[in-house]
């Protein structure tokens, strides 16, 4: 389970990586930039397809996608300089508590039972 929790988080770092190479590669046009959004994007499904071995795909998608979309909106706030709104913050908080859930109610999934969901045992 660690293990798939461990690749779901390689899945993200690369999809955050590969998007902030998307938005530098429409600025500049650089082909350097555009095969390294491929190559980091490409790797985040990889790495996701390991993480689903181990988590529930509805789980791990909905992790990967709001986890991965937060750290995008924070980097962009923090170091691209995009203003914030008071509806963006609030936003952004609604996710990382629904992730937080998500990831928790998981967790009491394989307490309980002893093994990963039904979901996650079909994949």
């Amino acid at each position: 389970m660690k293990k798939a929790w461990f690749f779901l988080l390689l899945a993200i770092c690369t999809e955050v990586g590969g998007t902030l190479a998307m938005n530098a590669s429409g600025h500049t046009g650089n082909p350097a930039m555009y095969a390294l959004m491929f190559a980091l994007i490409g790797s985040s499904y990889f790495f996701l397809s390991f993480a689903l071995r181990g988590i529930a795909v509805g789980i791990a998608i909905a992790v990967w996608e709001g986890l991965g979309t937060s750290l995008i909106t924070f980097i962009s706030l923090v170091f691209l300089d995009e203003p914030v709104s008071p509806q963006k913050a609030f936003g952004l908080s609604l996710a990382m508590v629904g992730i937080a859930l998500l990831h928790y109610g998981e967790l009491d999934d394989v307490e309980q039972s002893g093994k990963p969901s039904a979901e996650a045992a079909q994949c």
